[in-house]
């Protein structure tokens, strides 16, 4: 798997820049796997619940806050108006092949946005997303590039 992110120095990601790298990284993705892909946009009021340690009914519940929380899920980025991204906590935007025949089994994408880092939107392609990584970073040469994991 491929993990990156793009930060803004001072300011929040804006809804602008929300649809411009989501439609960068669809079109990434769609060149990696080498098929059209589907987008599911899911926006969260809260931050994502998680955890690091797996008990019994834990992913259960898990499941259970997020579709609780959940105030919209959509295909089409044009769905996420100004108003819904500025009063989310949390956007999810995963991407998966539509022709599960051309591109390998695991092929999956998926950008994080707002939440702990809302001056960052984190990027995760699998198998191997090296070329998508190059093209979107090519695209946004002047944000803050960075491994995804740091306080950048």
């Amino acid at each position: 798997m491929t993990r990156w992110s793009l930060n803004n120095i001072v300011l929040p990601v804006s809804h602008k820049q929300f649809v411009d790298l989501t439609t960068q990284f669809k079109k990434a993705a769609e060149d990696s796997f080498g098929t059209e892909c589907k987008l599911n946009i899911i926006a969260l009021s809260t931050i994502q619940p998680f955890t690091t340690v797996v008990y019994e009914d834990s992913l259960d519940y898990l499941d259970q806050r997020k579709k609780a929380d959940t105030i919209l899920e959509t295909a089409d980025v044009g769905a996420v108006s100004k108003a819904l991204w500025k009063s989310a906590a949390y956007v999810e935007v995963s991407v998966d092949p539509l022709d599960k025949g051309k591109a390998t089994a695991s092929a999956w994408g998926q950008i994080a946005f707002k939440g702990d880092h809302p001056r960052r939107a984190t990027f995760y392609i699998q198998p191997d997303g090296e070329d998508a990584r190059k093209s979107v970073l090519k695209q946004n040469f002047r944000k803050l590039a960075g491994d995804g994991y740091g306080p950048q």
